[in-house]
């Protein structure tokens, strides 16, 4: 009898261990018929991002369309995962298109010739951009409220990944770093066949306002000039890139560094 129970106990034991050899062995396969997967789709395990933070991420996005004898309205824009940048965003279209109610408010004037049906309009669009740091919204608005043609400007937006509003003064470290910027930016333009200097030299010269407009990649900032700003308005809207090479020495390291 003890001979039989010692020899079931070896057995009880042996299959513990055989089962546990088939449990590694199962997981061992699954796991490497998955990454095979992934590596067939040109993905890896260390190019999968998980995103744990990004709150300027978008979840859904509101249109608003409304027309009637005078005007056309059409304008969109994202509902993010923190609702305080929604906010932001929602209540930026909600003022441009009061604004133009109010700048064609002169339709209702009997006195005035009324426009032509559907000839008043303002169109908002949006894309984003998003770099290693940072997300940037931008806001191309159109309207045309009358006179000789329509006017297009630019809006952005940028976001840190913690949810953050960027602004031109958190771009640098150094109070002359727009200085260096600016010069950048304004030998570009001058490189331009239609370039105007006078223009050029106002609307570059090193203030927050002429740099409200940018765009933060990987490689640097883009900064965006509406019509007028450093060009006639037959040219359109202006962009300039500037290489993080320019400004590295007084680049913020929260927003460009890798």
């Amino acid at each position: 009898m003890d001979e039989i129970e010692q020899n079931s106990k070896k057995i009880g034991r042996s299959q513990i261990i055989l089962t546990v050899i088939v449990i590694i062995a199962i997981v061992f396969i699954s796991l490497t018929y998955k990454n095979s997967n992934l590596q067939k789709d040109g993905v890896t395990p260390e190019n999968i991002v998980i995103d744990t933070a990004w709150p300027s991420t978008e979840v859904d996005k509101v249109t608003i369309d409304e027309s009637n004898k005078q005007y056309d309205i059409k304008a969109s824009y994202p509902v993010v995962k923190d609702s305080s940048i929604s906010l932001i965003f929602k209540s930026f279209v909600e003022s441009q298109i009061q604004r133009f109610k109010e700048d064609t408010s002169w339709v209702n004037d009997e006195n005035i010739s009324s426009a032509s049906e559907g000839e008043l309009s303002i169109n908002i669009e949006y894309r984003q951009v998003r770099s290693v740091n940072t997300e940037t919204y931008i806001f191309t608005t159109g309207t045309y409220t009358g006179g000789a043609h329509g006017m297009q400007f630019n809006s952005t937006f940028t976001i840190s990944k913690l949810g953050e509003i960027i602004k031109v003064e958190n771009l640098f470290t150094k109070k002359n770093g727009l200085e260096v910027v600016s010069d950048y930016v304004k030998t570009e333009l001058k490189k331009m066949e239609y370039a105007d200097a006078k223009s050029i030299e106002s609307g570059t010269s090193p203030s927050v306002d002429n740099y409200q407009s940018f765009i933060i990649t990987n490689d640097g900032i883009t900064f965006l000039f509406d019509p007028y700003q450093v060009a006639a308005y037959a040219y359109g809207m202006q962009k300039v890139n500037v290489p993080l090479s320019v400004f590295k020495d007084y680049a913020n390291p929260e927003i460009f560094t890798r």
